[in-house]
């Protein structure tokens, strides 16, 4: 883009889409990106140099400010849904890497899934359905967010406000991160809760 006063307010000379993909982190994104930058770079300036290059201006309507990443932002709130749980674990890999609290303890998930078949599943919609029953056992009810609901070689199940979300790969404070069936080899989960801020 062509600079002008205002922030990022220059008219764009060149522009690339790219697919997003469904596993990409924003580490992954940033290295793919780099090569295409500089290739759209080389071929942009010998554009202007040609004279061939072609300004656009940019639209004024929904332009956003966004704000330095802090660490804060990075906090897990089991009570959100899961998928944008998983959308806050991928945007902040490799940094600040997202993160909760595990029996008073810093842990930070470098990777994780939707579990399949719950993603769309909420205490809320445990609870309509239960209503058509006159007894409702507390084994029926959802779990709180927060809960670890299984653990396997599959990775950790932890319900969420929406839908569950599995994880993959975590690290404890002043660890190396570990894939999670080296993490439950050293480390209980069951009926753990993590924290939400």
């Amino acid at each position: 883009m062509r600079m002008e006063a205002g922030l990022d307010a220059g008219p764009v000379l060149a522009a690339r889409e790219v697919r997003i993909g469904e596993r990409e982190t924003a580490g992954s994104l940033h290295d793919r990106l780099a090569p295409l930058g500089g290739e759209l770079l080389v071929e942009t300036l010998d554009a202007i140099a040609e004279g061939r290059a072609r300004e656009q201006a940019q639209s004024p309507i929904g332009i956003t400010y966004a704000g330095k990443i802090t660490k804060a932002e990075a906090l897990i709130d089991w009570r959100e849904a899961a998928t944008s749980i998983l959308r806050r674990v991928r945007a902040y890999n490799p940094w600040p890497i997202a993160e909760t609290g595990m029996n008073g303890t810093q842990l930070r998930i470098w990777d994780a899934e939707l579990v399949p078949g719950m993603a769309a599943a909420t205490p809320s919609d445990a609870n309509q359905d239960n209503e058509h029953h006159e007894a409702n056992s507390a084994s029926d009810a959802a779990p709180p967010p927060g809960s670890v609901v299984a653990a396997s070689s599959a990775g950790i199940d932890v319900a969420c406000g929406r839908g569950a979300l599995r994880l993959l790969r975590l690290q404890l404070a002043g660890r190396k991160p570990l894939a999670a069936p080296e993490f439950l080899k050293s480390q209980r989960v069951a009926l753990t809760r993590f924290a939400s801020p």
